[in-house]
């Protein structure tokens, strides 16, 4: 069986690092032929913690052979309509190597009071754009009219690399977040479970 290592980037432990420290460790993961490197998505935060898309588009040119995720982007603090055109386009520079894992998000209320998003709807907003994005990547001449988000006959391009649109992982523990996953998700990532804990994760998917 051939294992696979990849390396989550959580929050930097003080927020003095120099680019360059960062791109120096970045580029020995590539020389230990690390397989992924996946960030993590805070956007009000009082210690560093870089923008994920903004980051792994960089990245992307940088380390040509390491595929990108996110751990876990939140969803439902985004435009999904912008957010469609920003991962296909780093789907399509990367050709192919990028895997959002997508979830609802810490328990402080923070970053979605700062976007003027209700905390409450965080689950409802995160399954629409889900579905939204999906058919922008694949569809010509989007027209939906849901909840939150409405369009009319829009189209965008470049289509992702991956045919269809990179997977989408479902990020969390809770039983909600695994119906997520059976319902929309084409992966389950999860952080901090024991491998029966894993089994049963994917049991309930």
């Amino acid at each position: 069986m051939k294992v696979r290592i990849g390396i989550t980037l959580g929050q930097w432990p003080n927020n003095d690092i120099p680019p360059e420290a960062i791109l120096d460790l970045l580029d020995y993961f590539g020389e230990l032929d690390v397989d992924s490197l996946w960030v993590s998505d805070r956007l009000v935060s009082s210690v560093l913690t870089l923008e994920p898309i903004t980051f792994l588009s960089y990245i992307a040119g940088r380390l040509e052979r390491m595929k990108l995720g996110t751990s876990t982007l939140v969803l439902s603090t985004r435009n999904p309509i912008i957010l469609a055109k920003e991962l296909a386009t780093l789907d399509f520079i990367s050709r192919g190597r990028f895997f959002p894992a997508v979830g609802l998000g810490s328990d402080d209320a923070k970053d979605f009071a700062a976007v003027g998003v209700s905390k409450k709807e965080r689950a409802q907003r995160s399954d629409e754009a889900i579905v939204l994005m999906r058919r922008l990547w694949s569809e010509e001449n989007v027209s939906f009219n849901g909840k939150f988000f409405s369009i009319q006959d829009v189209t965008i391009t470049p289509r992702p690399w991956q045919k269809g649109g990179p997977p989408i992982w479902i990020g969390g523990r809770s039983q909600a977040a695994l119906r997520r996953a059976g319902r929309l998700g084409d992966g389950w990532l999860v952080s901090a479970a024991s491998a029966v804990e894993v089994a049963d994760g994917i049991k309930s998917i």
